[in-house]
């Protein structure tokens, strides 16, 4: 009978090369429905941005504002420390709550009304996918007014003050 050596170092680089290689899937691949953007964050190369090309205008400024910043976390934080930070729900939370603070901080700078702005971002990251389901309202208000306390100050003033036509 023969014995072999493991080689780790060999089974190391191909490890790294076929995850890198899944990971790149996401490059190249379609964009899942209902997605209008999305940021991958790879080693050694950064961040790499996929839009739905059929958004344009104000829809387009808005995904690009939101995954600017999911670039910018890919440049801060690097891979490894951006996967870990998305693993927790806690984690992806204190990510989007960036993202959305910047969607939401360009929708204000264009004119809308802040209230209703920081309302919708809440709902959407409340509502949209599985992550943050089982987070109450106020955790998800905590965590975004955390990340943006200008929007929030901004939303609390606009809802105080009454508005006459």
């Amino acid at each position: 009978m023969v014995v072999r050596r493991i080689r780790w170092g060999r089974i190391g680089v191909v490890s790294l090369l076929g995850g890198t290689g899944l990971l790149g899937l996401g490059a190249i691949l379609p964009l899942p429905r209902g997605l209008d953007g999305a940021t991958f964050c790879y080693p050694l190369i950064g961040p790499v941005q996929r839009f739905d090309p059929r958004l344009t205008g104000a829809a387009g400024a808005i995904v690009r504002a939101h995954e600017a910043v999911h670039a910018t976390q890919c440049h801060r934080l690097g891979f490894m420390r951006r996967v870990a930070r998305q693993l927790t729900t806690q984690g992806r939370l204190g990510l989007e709550a960036e993202a959305y603070c910047a969607q939401g901080q360009y929708e204000v700078s264009t004119g809308a009304s802040a209230y209703p702005v920081y309302q919708r971002l809440v709902d959407e990251l409340r509502y949209t996918g599985r992550w943050f389901a089982g987070l109450s309202e106020d955790t998800i208000r905590a965590a975004l007014a955390g990340a943006c306390p200008s929007l929030a100050r901004a939303a609390s003033n606009d809802r105080a003050t009454p508005k006459t036509r």
